[in-house]
């Protein structure tokens, strides 16, 4: 420091370069603040379609929900549909089982009826040509 600058010559420069440290300073709050502010209102929006969001989620989960259960429901009468189909099936089976069975005995019997009638037309014919 030269000696022709008094004290007071300093105390100004050092005033000045506090006032431009603080114009700096000044500056950079007010663009933080700025930036600051930005920031909130982006969360604010944010949070807003965060919302949103969750609602239409949840409406679609309420949806899936629905669907589930109809699907569930669908399977479920799908498959005592298909009981009832086995079911009636093994009882048709069974129906067409005990009629195969008693038209056997039927044909049985006719056979054997034929055989005796047959039979009883040969012994009349053999008895028509005894003289």
């Amino acid at each position: 420091m030269p000696d022709s600058e008094t004290y007071g010559m300093r105390l100004e420069k050092k005033l000045d370069q506090l006032r431009q440290e603080m114009g700096v300073l000044n500056n950079n709050v007010i663009r933080l603040s700025e930036r600051n502010e930005h920031y909130q209102s982006q969360a604010v929006a944010n949070r807003r379609d965060i919302d949103l969001l969750q609602a239409d989620m949840n409406r679609a989960k309420g949806g899936l929900t629905f669907a589930k259960a109809l699907g569930g429901s669908a399977i479920a009468m799908l498959i005592g549909f298909g009981g009832y189909v086995v079911q009636g099936n093994k009882a048709i089976e069974k129906d067409n089982a005990l009629l195969n069975q008693k038209l056997a005995i039927a044909e049985s019997k006719q056979i054997r009826m034929d055989t005796d009638l047959a039979a009883i037309r040969n012994q009349i014919d053999q008895q028509k040509n005894k003289p």
